[in-house]
């Protein structure tokens, strides 16, 4: 790892901690072209998205978004399944072949989430489907170090969650526990590990999510950052398969 991966970092929290997101995908999809071991992978994922969604969540907060009972049902839904995720130890092959599966599975995600953004002005599907989704999408981010937000984001809009803002708000949040708690869980288990050289990349990450959180960044048209982040996800969740397959 070396400055230039924490440049990417920077650009990656910089765009999407603007949405309420951490980046955790492209995170994950950078690292997999690295030759971390399955523990500090999760663990350098984690702490990267967990810090910057939790730069943008302490923004909302001052805002007061934070105020719903229904959020705080969500959490308690999805935070012990993180817990539980990340205490899960994996091979290398098991977690490279895992995090391929859902890198592909990401890039789906981001290419529709514009469409469901677009047609989501009433609830399509029952609400309380939000409770099991987000305790499924729990699990997966303790055990991959995706924090999940970008599964359970078009989900919200399915069920009219309420606004944009309020839903990046939201997911923001769900994010930032979701990751402590995955990372509570891989010190349980023994599987927290730290190289001497994630602090490049993270300090990259915290950077730009320090700065994306305090504004309303676009560097580039949203279906343009859509089709760019999809393409990376694609490249990288299929190299991890075929290599490990």
């Amino acid at each position: 790892m070396d400055w230039q991966l924490a440049t990417l970092f920077f650009l990656v929290a910089l765009v999407y901690s603007s949405a309420g997101f951490g980046g955790g995908s492209l995170y994950i999809a950078l690292l997999s072209q690295t030759s971390l071991p399955p523990g500090a992978l999760r663990t350098l994922a984690l702490v990267c998205n967990g810090g910057v969604t939790l730069l943008s969540s302490l923004q909302y907060s001052v805002a007061g978004y934070y105020r719903d009972w229904k959020l705080w049902a969500l959490l308690t839904c999805s935070l012990p399944l993180a817990w539980l995720g990340g205490s899960i130890p994996l091979s290398q092959r098991e977690l490279s072949l895992l995090l391929g599966a859902c890198l592909i599975l990401a890039a789906i995600v981001v290419v529709l989430s514009g469409l469901v953004r677009k047609g989501a002005a009433r609830a399509i599907w029952p609400f309380w489907i939000v409770y099991p989704a987000a305790a499924c999408f729990g699990l997966l981010a303790g055990i991959t170090g995706i924090g999940g937000g970008i599964y359970l984001s078009p989900i919200l809009y399915f069920v009219h969650w309420g606004d944009e803002r309020n839903i990046a708000a939201t997911t923001s949040l769900y994010i930032a526990l979701n990751s402590a708690a995955g990372l509570a869980g891989l010190h349980a288990s023994g599987s927290w590990a730290w190289t001497e050289q994630g602090w490049i990349p993270a300090v990259g990450a915290l950077a730009g999510g320090l700065i994306g959180s305090r504004l309303s960044v676009q560097l580039l048209p949203r279906t343009w950052i859509r089709w760019i982040t999809s393409g990376i996800l694609i490249f990288a969740g299929i190299q991890l398969l075929i290599r490990h397959a």
